[in-house]
C-alpha cells in the first residue's frame, strides 16, 4: 500500500471493479511534480493482474513525433487493427505507419483508438494507462481524449497522469479528476523513516513536511543531502525553500557530484528522450565516449539499465540533467544523437533542429516534408509542430509565413483557434507577396471569427479585397464573399447583403464556378431580406455543380452548407435535406465528426419545422457534444439555441433557460455575438407564450422587433415570434399594435411567398376577427398550410380555429380541429399545447384519454439518438459507426430504450419513432 494514499488507491480499485463488470471509465490524476502520480500508476497496474494492460508513457523527445504516444499504446494489440470498420482501420494503419497515409478528419484516430480499445476489451476487460501526458504526443493525447469520452459499456479503465495546467492535458480537462495534494504529517513521518537508515527526529519530521508541503518525491530526496547529525536532529538545519526549488536543488547537487564523462553520458540519455540503448551508445561513441560511463549513475540511483533501455528513475532527473547542461553541450548531444539515428528516423531531423543556430534550409525543408507527412496521417498537432520550427529555420520570408499560416490551419483543426490566430497573424508579418497575403488573410480572419472577432475579420477581409479589385476581381470575390458570414454572426443584416453584392459583382467578371458560389453567397442574404424571387433563381443554378461535387472534401462544403440553409428558409425541404444528408452521411461514413455540428444544426432545425423533433433534440445534442470536442464554440450558440427551442416549446422551462444562458455566455466569450442575444429574446418570449404568459412574451418581443426591422431582415421566419408578438398583443388589449405588426408582416409574407408565413397571417386574422369573418382567415389559412408540411405550425391553427368554433358554439366542428392539434401536439411531446388542447376539448364536452409520456421525457439525448439510428434501420454495428460509439455501448443503451419504452423488438421501436402524419 502507499504511504498515505489509501483514498486514491481505493477510488482506482473501484474503476477496476466497474471494468471487469463490463462498464468503462477514465480518470486523470494531476498534482504538482513529486506529487506521487507515477507510484499510483504503479499500484493501479499491480492490482489489474486480471485485466489486459497497455500502457504507454510520455517523453519529450516523442512529443513532436505524430501518434508515437498511440503506437506504444496499442503495440501488444496491434492484430486487432484489421477487423476495424474500413475507414478505421484506414485511419488507424495510417496514423501507426502500418499502411498509407490517408487524407482524414482530425478525430478519424480517436473513432478509430475507440473501436481497437473496445475489440481489445472483447477479450478480456483492459487497463490503459499514460503516464506523462503532458509529453504525449498532441495528436495521439487529441484521439485517447475523444475515446475516453465515448467509452461506456465496453470494460474499459483509463488511467491517465499529468501535471496541473498542461497545454496537451486540456482536452482531458472535462474527465473526472483525481487531485494529489501533499501528505499528511504523520504519512510524510512514515514515509521518511522508511527512506532512510536511521529514525528521523520527530522535530526534523515536521520541518521537513512543512518545507515540501507533504510532496513525496521531496521527503525522499532531501534527507539525502541531509548529514545523520541533521536527520537526528543534534546538527542545525539551514536554508528552508518551498517544495519545487527544493526537488529542484536536490536533483541536481546529485548529478553534480557525478564524474564529468558520467554528466555527460547522462545528457545525451536525456537528450535522446526514447532511452533506446543502442542508439544512446552510439552516440556517446561519437563523442568519444564509453558506454560504461554510464554506470556510476545507475550505482548513484539516478537511472536504470534494464534491457535495451536506459530509464531515468524520475522524469525530474532527466529534466535536471538536460537543463543542467550548459546549451553548446546541449547542442553537442543532439548533433551525436542525430548521427546515430539513420537518415530516414525522423528523430533525426529533430535532432539537428535542436542543435541549429540559425537558419538551415536543409533542416527547414526536411521538417517541412515531416509535417506533410504528418498531415496525410491526420496528425494534425504533429504537422503544427514540424512547420513551426521549420519556418524558425527558414530565412526566406513568404516560405517562413508559408509554413506558419499552414501550421496555424493545422492548430485550428485540432481545436487550438486562439494559437492558430496568433500564428496566422505573425505569418501576414512575413509575408511579401501580395497574392500570399491575401491567402494568409483569409485563414487569420476566418480565425478571427471563430475566437469571436468577427467584425474585425470583415474589417480585414474587405480591405484586403479593395486591393485586388481592378487586378484580380476573382481573388476580391473571394475575399468579399469570406468577409459576409461574419456579419451574420454580428446580427448585421445589412452589412451582409452589401457585401455579398460587392462579392456577387466581383464573380461575375470573372464568371465559371465561382459566379455560382457567389450566387449561393448572395441568395442566402438575399432570402434574408425576403427577396426570394431572385434567392430562387440562384440558387437553381449553384445546386447541379453543388450536388456532383465531393460533399466534404474540398472548397464545396462551405456553399453546399450555405444553400442548405438558404433552402430551409425558402421551404424547399426535400432539396435542403438532400444536401445535408450528403453532408452528414459522408462525414459519418469518413469518421470526420469535427465536420458535422455546423450541417447538424441546420439539419435540427429542418427536422424541428417539418415535425421530427426527438430527431432534431438529438442530433443537435450531439452536434453540441461535438462542438465541445472539437473546439469549434462559434456554433455553440446556434446548437444550444435549438435546443432550447424544443425545450421552449415542450414546456422544460428550467432546462430551456438553462441552454440559453449557456448560449449567452458562450457568445460572450466570443465577443459578444448579437445573433445570440437576438436568438435568446425569441426563444425566452417563445416559452413564455407557450404557458399563455404574454405580458412576459412582449417583453421580449417588444424590445426585438425594432432590432429587425433596423437590420432590414423580411423573411418571416427570421422575423422573432412576429406571429406570435401579433397573438400576444391582442390578447393583452393592444389591438392598434397588433394590427399594425399583421400589416407588417403580412406584408413581408407576401413578398417573400412564404407559404408559412402566409398561413401564419392568416391564422392571426382569424384570431382577431370578428364573428362574422373568422372562419374564412382559417379556412384560408389551412390551405396555406397544405402547400408545405409543417405539423406544429399547422396544430396551431387547429387549436386557434377550434378555440375560436368553440367560442362561437360550434362545438362539433371545433371537436375536429382540436382533436387534430392535439394528436400533432401528442406526437411532438409539446406538454403545454397538449394541456391547451385538452382544456379546450373538455370544454366543448369531449371526453380526454389519457396520454403516454413522450420518449424525450423518459429517454437520454444519447438514448434518444440510438433509438432513432436503430429505429431508421441500421444495425447495432452500424449506429456504433455513424455515432462514434462502440458497439457494446449502442447494445446497453438500446436495451435501456426497450425496457424504458417497454418495447421488444425493432419493429415496435420503428413504429414508435415513426414521423408524424403530414
Amino acid at each position: 500500500m502507499l504511504v498515505g494514499r489509501e483514498t486514491e488507491v481505493a477510488r482506482l480499485e473501484k474503476l477496476l471493479d466497474e471494468a471487469r463488470h463490463g462498464r468503462s471509465g477514465a480518470l486523470v490524476i494531476t498534482g504538482d511534480t513529486g506529487m506521487g502520480k507515477t507510484a499510483l500508476l504503479r499500484a493501479v497496474t499491480e492490482m489489474a493482474s486480471d485485466l489486459a494492460v497497455q500502457s504507454a508513457r510520455g517523453v519529450t523527445a516523442e512529443s513532436d513525433l505524430p501518434f508515437a504516444g498511440l503506437a506504444e499504446l496499442f503495440a501488444p494489440t496491434l492484430d486487432l487493427v484489421t477487423a476495424l470498420p474500413d475507414r478505421q482501420r484506414a485511419a488507424m494503419e495510417g496514423a501507426l505507419a502500418l499502411g498509407p497515409a490517408v487524407s482524414v478528419d482530425p478525430l478519424a484516430v480517436g473513432v478509430a483508438t475507440l473501436g481497437l480499445l473496445s475489440a481489445a476489451a472483447d477479450r478480456t476487460p483492459v487497463l490503459c494507462t499514460v503516464d506523462d501526458l503532458q509529453w504525449v504526443d498532441a495528436s495521439s493525447a487529441q484521439a485517447l481524449s475523444f475515446a475516453a469520452r465515448r467509452l461506456q459499456a465496453e470494460g474499459v479503465a483509463m488511467v491517465f497522469t499529468t501535471r496541473l495546467h498542461d497545454e496537451v492535458a486540456a482536452p482531458f480537462h472535462d474527465l473526472e479528476t483525481l487531485l494529489l495534494g501533499g501528505l499528511s504529517s504523520d504519512a510524510a513521518t512514515e514515509l521518511l523513516n522508511s527512506a532512510t537508515e536511521a529514525p528521523v527526529n520527530a522535530e526534523v519530521a515536521r520541518w521537513l513536511h512543512s518545507s515540501t508541503g507533504g510532496n513525496p518525491l521531496a521527503l525522499v530526496e532531501l534527507p539525502l543531502l541531509l548529514s545523520a547529525g541533521q536527520l537526528d536532529g543534534s546538527e542545525p538545519l539551514q536554508d528552508p525553500l518551498p517544495p519545487g526549488p527544493t526537488i529542484e536543488r536536490a536533483l541536481r547537487r546529485r548529478i553534480a557530484e557525478l564524474q564529468p564523462d558520467t554528466r555527460s553520458a547522462l545528457l545525451i540519455a536525456a537528450a535522446s528522450g526514447t532511452g533506446e540503448l543502442d542508439v544512446i551508445v552510439a552516440a556517446l561513441h561519437g563523442l568519444g565516449l564509453s558506454s560504461t560511463a554510464l554506470e556510476p549513475a545507475e550505482e548513484a540511483g539516478i537511472i536504470s539499465l534494464e534491457g535495451s533501455r536506459v530509464d531515468f528513475r524520475h522524469p525530474l532527473l532527466r529534466s535536471a540533467a538536460y537543463h543542467g547542461a550548459l546549451t553548446s553541450n546541449r547542442r553537442k548531444a543532439h548533433v551525436a544523437l542525430a548521427g546515430a539515428l539513420a537518415d530516414n528516423d525522423r528523430r533525426r531531423v529533430w535532432h539537428l533542429a535542436a542543435a541549429a543556430i540559425g537558419p538551415d534550409a536543409t533542416i527547414a525543408d526536411a521538417l517541412d516534408d515531416v509535417g506533410v507527412e504528418a498531415r496525410r496521417r491526420g496528425a494534425h498537432a504533429g504537422a503544427a509542430r514540424a512547420l513551426q520550427r521549420s519556418a524558425r529555420l527558414t530565412a526566406d520570408p513568404d516560405t517562413r509565413a508559408r509554413r506558419l499560416g499552414e501550421a496555424s490551419v493545422d492548430l485550428n483543426l485540432i481545436g487550438r483557434p486562439e494559437q492558430a490566430v496568433a500564428l496566422a497573424a505573425e505569418a501576414l508579418t512575413h509575408a511579401q507577396s501580395e497574392a500570399l497575403h491575401a491567402d494568409l488573410e483569409l485563414v487569420h480572419s476566418s480565425f478571427l471569427t471563430l475566437v469571436g472577432q468577427p467584425r474585425e475579420a470583415h474589417r480585414l477581409l474587405t480591405a484586403e479585397a479593395a486591393r485586388f479589385e481592378q487586378s484580380e476581381p476573382g481573388r476580391a470575390s473571394i475575399l468579399q464573399m469570406a468577409a459576409v458570414a461574419p456579419c451574420y454572426l454580428v446580427g448585421d443584416g445589412r452589412l451582409a447583403y452589401q457585401t455579398a453584392e460587392q462579392a456577387h459583382a466581383s464573380a461575375q467578371r470573372v464568371g465559371g464556378p465561382l459566379a455560382l458560389f457567389a450566387d449561393a453567397i448572395l441568395a442566402q442574404a438575399l432570402v434574408i431580406r425576403g427577396d426570394s424571387t431572385r434567392a430562387r433563381a440562384l440558387l437553381d443554378g449553384c445546386l447541379p455543380l453543388l450536388m456532383e461535387a465531393d460533399p466534404i472534401w474540398g472548397p464545396h462544403l462551405a456553399f453546399s452548407q450555405a444553400i442548405s440553409i438558404t433552402y430551409l428558409w425558402v421551404e424547399q425541404f426535400d432539396t435542403a435535406r438532400k444536401l445535408l444528408d450528403r453532408i452528414v452521411q459522408a462525414a459519418r461514413a469518413a469518421g470526420a465528426p469535427g465536420l458535422l455540428p455546423f450541417p447538424l444544426s441546420v439539419l435540427g432545425e429542418l427536422d424541428f419545422r417539418t415535425g421530427a423533433w426527438d430527431a432534431a433534440y438529438s442530433g443537435l445534442h450531439e452536434a453540441v457534444e461535438l462542438a465541445h470536442e472539437t473546439g469549434q464554440s462559434v456554433h455553440l450558440p446556434r446548437l444550444l439555441e435549438g435546443v432550447a427551442r424544443i425545450e421552449a416549446q415542450r414546456g422544460q422551462a428550467e432546462i430551456c433557460r438553462a441552454h440559453i444562458a449557456e448560449s449567452l455566455a458562450v457568445a460572450a466569450q466570443l465577443g459578444g455575438l448579437r445573433a445570440a442575444e437576438i436568438a435568446a429574446d425569441e426563444i425566452l418570449a417563445l416559452l413564455e407564450f407557450a404557458d399563455q404568459r404574454y405580458d412576459e412574451t412582449l417583453v421580449h418581443l417588444d424590445r426585438l422587433a425594432p432590432v429587425l426591422e433596423e437590420e432590414q431582415v423580411g423573411e418571416p421566419s427570421l422575423l422573432g415570434a412576429a406571429p406570435e408578438r401579433i397573438e400576444a398583443l391582442a390578447r393583452s388589449g393592444r389591438d392598434e399594435d397588433a394590427e399594425s405588426a399583421l400589416a407588417t408582416f403580412d406584408g413581408h409574407a407576401t413578398r417573400s411567398e412564404s407559404s408559412w408565413g402566409q398561413a401564419a397571417a392568416a391564422r392571426c386574422r382569424g384570431f382577431m376577427a370578428t364573428a362574422e369573418c373568422f372562419e374564412a382567415a382559417f379556412e384560408d389559412s389551412l390551405r396555406w398550410h397544405d402547400h408545405v408540411s409543417l405539423p406544429f405550425e399547422r396544430a396551431r391553427t387547429e387549436l386557434c380555429y377550434g378555440e375560436r368554433l368553440r367560442r362561437a358554439k360550434k362545438r362539433a366542428e371545433a371537436r375536429q380541429h382540436l382533436r387534430a392539434a392535439l394528436e400533432t401536439f401528442e406526437l411532438l411531446g409539446a406538454r403545454p399545447w397538449i394541456e391547451r388542447s385538452e382544456r379546450e376539448l373538455a370544454a366543448t364536452g369531449q371526453t380526454v384519454r389519457r396520454r403516454d409520456s413522450s420518449a424525450d421525457e423518459q429517454l437520454t439525448p444519447q438514448e434518444l439518438r440510438v433509438a432513432l439510428a436503430v429505429a431508421e434501420g441500421a444495425s447495432n454495428r452500424e449506429a456504433a459507426t455513424a455515432l462514434f460509439l462502440s458497439t457494446k455501448t449502442i447494445e446497453f443503451h438500446l436495451g435501456s430504450v426497450y425496457r424504458k419504452l417497454g418495447l421488444r423488438s425493432r419493429s415496435e421501436l420503428a413504429r414508435r419513432f415513426a414521423p408524424p402524419r403530414p
